[in-house]
């Protein structure tokens, strides 16, 4: 654990969220400490959060770090939800995310060669991650796995003009 997460985790206990991840790098010429969290029970990315907790959990880390010093130049500090395509970076995230689509890729290939799985997560044991993919549980050893990110799809029907309407373009009067 480094300092500034032993400044951080107690802050976002807290608000009653877990960090995600933290990092610490230069984006364009400036400093930024970039602070994910999200909801312990979140099955649904950025569940339970909301702007204003996020502002929150804003304030009173810049304050925190302030006082603990122990970052020397000036920095930005950001603090976000992991966002819709969350990365699954341990064998808990797979459990916890059990049922939703994700995208897994390999460093070594599954059993049927593929490198890259597409589908639902079938959980995880101690070892082993499984996807489902085209209706076939694929499991592979957790150490295979070089990354992997819930994927988001748009649900629902695509919009459709009301009976009636017609097209304006051209040709038409209107």
């Amino acid at each position: 654990m480094t300092a500034v997460e032993a400044v951080a985790l107690p802050i976002l206990r807290a608000h009653g969220v877990d960090l995600v991840e933290l990092t610490f790098k230069t984006e364009q010429g400036s400093w930024v400490l970039r602070v994910t969290v999200e909801s312990p029970d979140a099955t649904e990315p950025g569940f339970g959060l909301t702007l204003d907790l996020l502002a929150e959990i804003s304030r009173d880390l810049s304050s925190a770090l302030d006082v603990a010093e122990l970052i020397a130049q000036r920095y930005n500090l950001e603090v976000s939800s992991p966002g819709l395509d969350r990365p699954l970076r341990s064998l808990a995230d797979y459990r916890r995310f059990a049922g939703r689509l994700a995208k897994v890729y390999l460093s070594q290939p599954a059993p049927d060669g593929q490198r890259v799985l597409r589908g639902i997560l079938g959980g995880a044991d101690d070892e082993r991650v499984t996807v489902e993919v085209d209706g076939r549980p694929i499991a592979v050893p957790f150490a295979d796995v070089s990354r992997g990110h819930l994927v988001f799809e748009m649900g629902g029907r695509p919009k459709t003009r009301p009976k009636g309407s017609k097209k304006k373009g051209k040709g038409s009067k209107s």
